[in-house]
């Protein structure tokens, strides 16, 4: 049985070739791509606010522009600070 360090080194070198056989052909399959960000949506205002009483934070709040669809809406969001055990299944899928 080989020594846990020759093992290590196996799987090392196992790794690096996978990854020198792979690399080229994902530089192929993305060569061009571009991540394009929309600017759609401006933040003129934003904040945090704190539980009455405690040093937790409560929510975070934003003041938005939103371009969509040839019109502009102006907007207030808001982010309740919450801890969830789990999401549900009808809610994994929504983007909101």
């Amino acid at each position: 049985m080989p020594d846990l360090f020759s093992w290590i080194n196996q799987r090392l070198i196992s790794a690096v070739q996978a990854a020198e056989a792979v690399l080229p052909r994902l530089q192929q399959a993305f060569r061009g791509a571009r991540l394009d960000v929309p600017d759609d949506l401006d933040v003129s205002a934003n904040g945090l606010v704190y539980a009455p009483g405690k040093p937790q934070l409560d929510y975070l709040w934003f003041e938005v522009t939103e371009r969509e669809g040839g019109k502009t809406y102006h907007e207030y969001r808001a982010m309740r600070m919450m801890h969830l055990a789990s999401i549900p299944l009808n809610a994994r899928g929504d983007q909101g």
